[in-house]
């Protein structure tokens, strides 16, 4: 409590409330202690407010975990974290809203974010891609009318753990789990179809076929950039492993990864002209080739892998990506090797080039049938 000692100035007497010093006469006032101690505490107070700020801003305070279906209405409005696998993604709009959904074995749940943290997330390229597994924290949004989802607060609030496809032939698809991410490639065995606007069609390598499947969303983005495929076509696919009754087929999960062939390119071995190094010129570019020469030098730790061959009358790189890369025999590569190779010639920085498309289509001499 403040006593009338403390507000009045011992020298003349006159109301001096909170100076140190009285403005009339000038004296020093003694004896400020409840004031002194309002007005530092008042700073350590808003001082540690502030700390309190900055360590939940920063995650060190721990936000609480929640799973999707436990989601009520009282959690409106509240911080929470939630994780997941990405089931569906929508690109941002002009407006700079953006959101995909999550689903974490218990329900789905959409994250959204707006304006600002949209461009972040565009700036630290962070967007999800489907099969990607994510950690969010953000504010809880309960509705009747739109569902509940969750607000981004901040780009960093978002950390995404990349989808791994691992390249499996088809055999070995049947052991693996419901849900197992998997990356195969192989030639479309029959006409594909459609039901309730979803796209169906088989895949099959030298180890068996499998049933594929692409949601009608998917189905849709292949017709837009004209990569539906067909019979006799090829594939390369990042799909997820479905299991209904007993039975394994595939869900495609991720056209960043699709990779399509036509029938017309994959002409047979007879309708390929076989040619010497030095005929295959600018010409040539968009057709297909083989040839055969020694290897001289190897670049492997590149994207993609550069292989310069040669015969008696030139030299030429051959590339190919890493889903062919997995399926070649390191026996090809040896220096010196004599190599039979069927690709597309393309033409990079002046430099004629044939691109391989399968494994199959680079061997030792003697080794194709």
């Amino acid at each position: 409590m403040v006593v009338e000692e403390e507000i009045r100035c011992p020298s003349c007497g006159r109301f001096v409330g909170a100076h140190y010093k009285c403005p009339y006469c000038g004296a020093h006032i003694k004896h400020r202690l409840s004031l002194r101690l309002f007005k530092y505490g008042s700073i350590v107070m808003a001082l540690v407010g502030l700390v309190i700020l900055y360590l939940v801003t920063t995650q060190v305070i721990s936000v609480p975990v929640v799973k999707v279906a436990d989601i009520t209405g009282v959690m409106n409005f509240a911080n929470a974290k939630v994780s997941g696998r990405v089931v569906k993604v929508k690109p941002p709009t002009k407006r700079g809203m953006f959101n995909f959904t999550i689903d974490d074995g218990t329900g789905e749940l959409k994250i959204t974010s707006f304006g600002k943290i949209t461009e972040d997330l565009k700036r630290l390229n962070r967007f999800p891609k489907l099969a990607d597994e994510v950690e969010a924290i953000g504010a809880i949004k309960v509705s009747d009318q739109y569902g509940n989802s969750l607000q981004l607060q901040s780009a960093q609030n978002l950390k995404i753990k990349p989808a791994i496809f691992p390249l499996t032939k088809i055999k070995d698809i049947y052991p693996k789990e419901a849900g197992s991410l998997v990356k195969c490639f192989g030639g479309v065995k029959y006409e594909p179809y459609t039901k309730y606007n979803n796209l169906y069609f088989w895949v099959e390598d030298e180890t068996g076929k499998i049933k594929v499947m692409a949601h009608k969303w998917l189905y849709k983005e292949l017709k837009e950039i004209k990569k539906v495929p067909r019979e006799g076509d090829k594939v390369h696919l990042a799909a997820r492993v479905y299991v209904k009754g007993g039975r394994r087929s595939l869900t495609l999960v991720r056209l960043d990864i699709f990779r399509l062939i036509r029938k017309e390119v994959l002409t047979s071995k007879e309708e390929i002209p076989k040619l010497n190094i030095g005929l295959i010129t600018s010409e040539r570019v968009g057709k297909m080739v083989e040839c055969e020469g020694k290897v001289l030098t190897l670049r492997r730790r590149t994207n993609p892998t550069v292989l310069v061959i040669a015969d008696e009358t030139a030299k030429i790189e051959v590339v190919y990506w890493p889903e062919v890369e997995r399926g070649v025999d390191r026996l090809v590569t040896t220096p010196d090797a004599e190599i039979s190779v069927r690709g597309k010639v393309t033409m990079y920085r002046g430099m004629m080039r044939i691109k391989i498309f399968w494994p199959e289509d680079i061997s030792l001499i003697g080794e194709r049938g």
